[in-house]
């Protein structure tokens, strides 16, 4: 098939699912009765907020009367504020960053994976991405082997947050898109994998699993609902063709049996979207159950690639700025941070929107920048967290004192990374 072939293929196949979507929220908006917002998107399978408000934008536009007023009905409630409290987030952790796409279960999810884990008691539990069940089971006491693989550049070692001693708890920081054998030879009981929705990752995790849990061992993995994306289906289609290729046999899946906190990145993009209403455990996802066979597991490495080497985070009074360091720098002292959009907020989470390709900066309030030289702009970060004064910094990096115009530049530079590192932050 030809490239220009193959792109009118793609774009048939994500119309497609588009329609879908859009029958799906004719069907909730045919009754008699108006649904919430909220009740709408339970019945989307995984669709994001924003394209169902799109979805139903469109309704509003093309419905009978009486759908068309339903529509409108919907679409106010989604901009009325939720009166319920947000969830907090477990504050042992780093808030979340909108570049590892890490969404962290419930309490109720985390609570009935770890309880799963142990039903048979298990002597070795692998966790790949689930720092939440990590601390549930260090909780527990109990005793068997606890490994927790993630590559959260920003996490503590959470042994040392719950108490008691907890010699038998290992913590690895790994990339599994791009190294999935560090768990080679764990030989888990049990493994509870939860990778980001895309298959590159999803791959990795896999074979991080297979390599990590021992014959006859239960491996339990998070997977997208079909609405997550265009390529969902798909992409979960392929996951058991190599599941099956590793010597796993399917046991079930169990539809939205996992749900997820909404992390502020994405409490505020969905904020700039004039999305108010949305319940903080939106998103779920399905969990499936493989038990692998007792021949030895056949692993290809996958060919995926991680981009995580290339972004450097500086923390700044808890706000987590990631910088891409492999761009070219100016010489000059100008541009240093400029929005990629009117709002630094971008209104989706999305890795496909076109503004997250032109940004080199990003922070975890889901704010996207551009800069124009990432190793002054990293400098200044630095200069900030120690109480530095950037104009010395900036100038002694150069070799050369600034200009009145770049010193300036620096100045507001400051200034601006110390407001944006703000908490909390809402808008623009």
């Amino acid at each position: 098939m030809s490239d220009g072939a193959t792109i009118l293929s793609e774009v048939d196949h994500d119309q497609r699912w588009r329609d879908r979507l859009l029958n799906l929220a004719a069907k909730q908006l045919a009754g008699p009765v108006v649904p919430s917002f909220n009740s709408v998107l339970q019945a989307m399978s995984g669709a994001d907020p924003v394209l169902v408000q799109s979805l139903i934008s469109e309704l509003a536009d093309t419905s009978s009367l009486d759908v068309r007023d339903r529509c409108r009905a919907v679409l106010a409630d989604c901009r009325r504020a939720n009166t319920s409290s947000p969830v907090v987030e477990d504050h042992l952790l780093p808030p979340p960053h909108p570049l590892d796409y890490e969404w962290r279960f419930t309490h109720d999810t985390r609570t009935q994976l770890a309880s799963t884990a142990l039903i048979r008691s298990p002597r070795s539990v692998l966790l790949l991405g689930c720092p939440t069940v990590a601390i549930t089971l260090l909780s527990s006491h109990s005793d068997f082997r606890l490994t927790l693989v993630d590559d959260n550049p920003a996490l503590p070692l959470l042994s040392n947050f719950v108490e008691g001693d907890h010699p038998r708890y290992r913590q690895v920081r790994a990339d599994l898109t791009s190294t999935p054998n560090v768990t080679a030879g764990l030989r888990a009981d049990v493994v509870i994998a939860d990778a980001p929705f895309y298959p590159d990752a999803m791959a990795g995790f896999l074979h991080a699993a297979v390599a990590g849990t021992r014959q006859r061992g239960r491996i339990l993995f998070a997977l997208p609902p079909s609405g997550t994306r265009p390529t969902a289906k798909r992409d979960v289609g392929n996951f058991h063709r190599l599941a099956r290729e590793a010597g796993l046999s399917h046991v079930s899946t169990r539809q939205g049996a996992v749900r997820y906190l909404r992390p502020p990145f994405e409490r505020n993009a969905h904020r700039s979207a004039g999305l108010l209403s949305v319940e903080d455990d939106w998103r779920a996802a399905d969990l499936a159950t493989f038990v692998r066979g007792p021949d030895p597991a056949t692993l290809s490495k996958p060919e995926g690639s991680s981009e995580r080497s290339r972004w450097q985070e500086v923390v700044v009074t808890g706000k987590r700025w990631r910088v891409r360091v492999d761009e070219h720098s100016s010489a000059a002292v100008e541009g240093l941070l400029r929005k990629v959009s009117t709002s630094a907020i971008l209104d989706t989470v999305s890795q496909r929107d076109s503004r997250r390709q032109l940004a080199n900066v990003c922070t975890d309030d889901n704010e996207y920048f551009v800069t124009t030289n990432p190793s002054l702009l990293i400098q200044v970060l630095t200069s900030v967290i120690r109480g530095c004064d950037p104009v010395t910094q900036v100038g002694d990096s150069l070799g050369r004192p600034l200009t009145p115009m770049e010193h300036s530049e620096v100045r507001l530079l400051r200034e601006l990374i110390e407001y944006r590192s703000m908490r909390p932050l809402t808008s623009d």
